[in-house]
């Protein structure tokens, strides 16, 4: 709804291109519970030219993963509160829906336990770095 075009994009990147943005594809290798998980992801970078220059969306979709995920998006964006109000307001949301296909059997807990505590200290980490980039590029800009 608010960003349309951006939508569009990632349903059929690449075809359509997204003015404003960058866009990367990247492989990673992550260990999960007792076998590492092999995924490729594409990341898109998006300053929408109506919204106030502090705004930015990213959105991280999952192209391919070896196996536990059937499908991730990540929806990151920094959105100015009311740019006219004086001191400035910035807000970080983060927002990942991912769906999983964990395994069954006798160490099936074992597994999922450690899947669990992985994706949880992955989050906290994504989550503290990006805020404390967003922060200092922030005052670096307000001067």
């Amino acid at each position: 709804e608010y960003l349309p075009e951006l939508h569009r994009h990632l349903l059929d990147f690449p075809q359509s291109p997204l003015r404003d943005a960058e866009s990367f594809v990247y492989w990673s290798k992550e260990k999960f519970g007792y076998k590492p998980v092999v995924s490729m992801t594409h990341v898109t970078i998006h300053k929408p030219a109506r919204a106030p220059a502090t705004s930015v969306v990213i959105a991280s979709k999952q192209i391919y993963a070896s196996h536990y995920f059937l499908g991730s998006l990540g929806l990151s964006a920094c959105v100015e509160k009311e740019p006219s109000l004086q001191p400035t307001a910035v807000y970080l949301l983060y927002l990942n829906r991912s769906r999983v296909d964990l395994p069954q059997g006798f160490f099936s807990g074992v597994i999922r336990f450690f899947i669990r505590r992985r994706v949880r200290d992955g989050l906290e980490t994504n989550l503290r770095l990006t805020k404390e980039r967003l922060e200092a590029a922030y005052r670096a800009a307000a001067g």
